[in-house]
């Protein structure tokens, strides 16, 4: 492409969005249309009878985000920037509009390339890109949220205000940290072992998805990459145990005391599958499958009263709760597992009550469901 063709389309591209964004418009605002729209704009700049318009649709997708998303002024060397972008690019000229837009995003906020500290031109981050960034990290956490909300009792609430003034509240910390390279949840990759109070890692957190430098563009788009950062996957169905390993969970656990663990389940041994009876009668672990799992003091599809001589109790991993201390319904409690049938039991029984067997050597301490109202037909789920 000749030098004409670029010079043009680097000064007419930014009259255009001027024109298409205000100034007078809020910059949060302009950046949120902006992605949102960043196709439809494509479209309309290739169909004006411009200079511009004889750039292939990849290079001007990749101009008009960098002109847009880089700081205002900036004096860019652009045909060898937008170079730059496509050999950082999987496909080079086989992009699409949204790639495109996740290559400059990703490079205004460092990645691939040496970032000059405190620098305020295009050498440093881009003060556009991060809130860019911001923009993709908010809207992840707002469709956690709507994941997570029907899982919690009915009268606790994450935040006082409005799903979208608690995706604010965690934004900004999760994009700097993103962006920095610099999750402090605490979580680390398999492998990297523990060394004293350390790791062997010498970080707070080591895990890939939780840095913004390991995003690999062949592998998923940038808002992909971001939920699996936020959620611990970027499918739309919440799995808690991915949720465990996220950026977001440590946040919420230490705000709102939301927790995922092991938790204690009865097996109803009336209503239950015949295999799951049958396993129970041979004194062996049943199966979640097929098995009715519930918490409280009888069975809500039968209506059978739990009791310790015939009712088992079963651990059910990850499993979200929430403490007494925030307004839950859940308590720790020590139990004795089992060693033959691993049945769950008090710690002040001397033997297995379904099966007899001697206690084990050591207690394991689980989450029970213990609210406060009991009821005296039931079990007492705190013995």
């Amino acid at each position: 492409m000749n030098d004409s063709t670029w010079q043009t389309a680097v000064t007419h591209l930014p009259l255009w969005l001027r024109h298409q964004f205000p100034e007078a418009e809020p910059l949060e605002v302009q950046i949120g249309r902006f992605l949102a729209s960043f196709s439809a704009q494509l479209d309309q700049l290739l169909a004006q009878p411009l200079a511009e318009s004889n750039l292939p649709r990849t290079e001007l997708a990749l101009l008009l985000a960098a002109i847009f998303l880089a700081s205002p002024g900036d004096s860019a060397n652009w045909e060898p920037l937008v170079n730059q972008f496509l050999t950082l690019s999987p496909n080079k000229n086989a992009l699409t509009d949204e790639a495109c837009l996740d290559l400059v995003i990703a490079y205004g906020c460092g990645w691939r390339r040496e970032v000059v500290p405190d620098s305020q031109d295009w050498n440093g981050r881009w003060p556009r890109a991060i809130l860019a960034l911001r923009v993709l990290v908010e809207g992840s956490l707002h469709q956690t949220f709507k994941l997570i909300t029907p899982l919690l009792p009915p009268q606790y609430a994450l935040f006082s205000g409005s799903l979208k003034t608690g995706s604010r509240l965690y934004s900004n910390l999760i994009t700097l940290e993103l962006l920095h390279n610099r999750c402090r949840c605490g979580k680390h990759k398999q492998g990297c072992k523990q060394v004293g109070e350390a790791y062997a890692c010498g970080q707070t957190c080591c895990r890939e998805e939780h840095q913004l430098g390991s995003w690999n563009p062949a592998v998923c788009s940038l808002q992909a990459f971001v939920a699996h950062s936020i959620r611990g996957n970027a499918s739309s169905q919440l799995k808690t145990g991915a949720l465990s390993t996220s950026m977001l969970y440590p946040l919420l656990t230490e705000d709102n005391g939301f927790t995922i663990d092991s938790v204690e389940f009865k097996v109803c041994g009336f209503c239950s599958e015949p295999a799951i009876l049958q396993t129970i009668a041979q004194h062996k672990e049943p199966k979640s499958q097929g098995s009715t799992l519930y918490e409280g003091n009888s069975c809500p599809n039968c209506d059978t009263p739990a009791s310790r001589q015939t009712t088992y109790h079963k651990v059910r991993k990850n499993w979200i709760l929430i403490p007494y201390e925030y307004g839950g319904a859940y308590e720790m409690l020590d139990r004795w597992r089992c060693p033959r049938c691993r049945n769950l039991f008090p710690v002040t029984l001397g033997a297995c009550p379904l099966c007899a067997s001697a206690t084990p050597q050591r207690k394991t301490t689980i989450w029970v469901y213990s609210p406060w109202q009991r009821h005296p037909d039931g079990e007492d789920d705190s013995r």
